[in-house]
């Protein structure tokens, strides 16, 4: 990104898990990490944001999700 970008929103998203259940914490991590390398959301992107991210591509600004 150019160093003058700035995110016009940032959001936090969190999954509560027991904080001793190891096992359940590892397959969100695993999911994630899967989910974002197979593009899962790029999918999202263009299935719930293909507005906002036109109007960015037409700008010539990258879009993240």
């Amino acid at each position: 990104l150019r160093s003058f970008m700035k995110p016009l929103q940032i959001e936090e998203w969190a999954v509560a898990v027991r904080k001793d259940d190891t096992e359940m914490t590892q397959a969100v991590n695993e999911f994630l990490k899967a989910f974002r390398a197979t593009g899962g959301f790029e999918r999202l992107s263009e299935t719930y944001l293909s507005k906002q991210k036109q109007a960015f591509d037409n700008q010539g600004i990258p879009f993240i999700f």
